[in-house]
């Protein structure tokens, strides 16, 4: 009887893999004990690259969020042209707020 112990992850599109990445792991350790070695260092692999990728798109999206706020209100008329300049510039000199 199927129950989906792996929340469906064979359905996913990348998106939702990246979003449930920790079943990588499991699935990992079931291949290995099943003896299908190779394919278990694939799956820890693609699991490694997730949680790289999700380490640096925290880092830079850190550093970028007084720039996706500066740009969110100047588009909403909250910011002027100068608002998105200083706090570009800031980014640039690599200050952070």
């Amino acid at each position: 009887m199927s129950g989906g112990s792996y929340n469906y992850l064979y359905c996913k599109d990348p998106e939702e893999i990246f979003a449930n990445a920790s079943y990588l792991d499991d699935m990992s350790e079931a291949l290995v004990k099943l003896g299908y070695l190779d394919v278990a260092k694939d799956m820890t692999r693609l699991a490694e690259y997730i949680k790289s990728a999700y380490n640096r798109i925290s880092v830079l999206s850190q550093s970028l969020k007084p720039i996706m706020k500066a740009v969110e209100y100047y588009e909403d008329c909250d910011y002027s042209k100068e608002n998105v300049a200083e706090v570009v510039e800031r980014y640039r000199n690599g200050g952070t707020t």
